[in-house]
């Protein structure tokens, strides 16, 4: 969490507290700020997020939440704070569907502004993001089988394929069966993640692999 050069830092009892909020309307200089990032294999949909606030007897009156997927332009929200120094807790903002798929980081800025007077604070608490992160299919791959944490692509396949257990290359145990079931080949993938189908034949496969206790099951064509 940081804060925009507008503000400065003020005693909030395990907070995050700011005076020389704007007296008038919004402030591009005058927010709090943070991000959040997907790791390396992962997208994220974010749903909400959920903070607690509170202003000074002579706090700002209004806040806004703001992006950087279109550099801070449009609000997400405003709210109208009440004039009392109540903590309002677990305020939830739902986000728009344009935070459903993210491959990059994204910053957030919670502008306060209308102060009743500039020694007035504003502090915020409790700061969440409600959402998930999900496996993202590689770059190039058109058609690969995810089941839960599990992917395994190309498919079609040739002579390899590539299996990821969280985002992340494995040494997954694999189990390859024709279409009735019998056992064709089996072994564990490399510690990049790569396993050898040059033994078999073409055709189709069942491809499954073994992540802890649990066991998922992909279809896969090999040419």
């Amino acid at each position: 969490m940081s804060r925009g050069t507008g503000v400065a830092p003020s005693a909030g009892a395990n907070t995050f507290a700011s005076t020389d909020w704007s007296t008038a309307t919004l402030d591009a200089a005058d927010y709090y700020s943070f991000s959040v990032a997907p790791s390396t294999g992962y997208t994220l949909r974010l749903d909400s997020l959920r903070f607690s606030e509170r202003r000074s007897s002579t706090g700002i009156r209004d806040w806004a939440l703001r992006s950087s997927l279109d550099n801070f332009t449009a609000n997400i929200i405003t709210v109208n704070v009440p004039d009392n120094t109540d903590t309002r807790t677990n305020k939830i903002i739902a986000l728009p569907k344009t935070f459903e798929k993210l491959d990059k980081s994204v910053e957030f800025r919670i502008y306060g502004y209308n102060a009743e007077a500039a020694p007035g604070s504003w502090r915020i608490d409790d700061v969440r993001v409600n959402g998930a992160a999900v496996v993202s299919t590689p770059t190039g791959v058109s058609s690969a089988k995810l089941a839960g944490n599990v992917l395994v692509y190309p498919n079609p396949a040739t002579d390899q394929l590539n299996i990821r257990v969280a985002g992340r290359a494995t040494k997954a145990a694999v189990t390859v069966t024709d279409l009735m079931g019998r056992t064709v080949l089996k072994g564990k993938a490399a510690a990049d993640g790569t396993f050898s189908l040059r033994s078999l034949p073409a055709g189709n496969y069942m491809v499954l692999v073994q992540d802890g206790n649990t066991q998922t099951s992909h279809k896969v064509s090999k040419q």
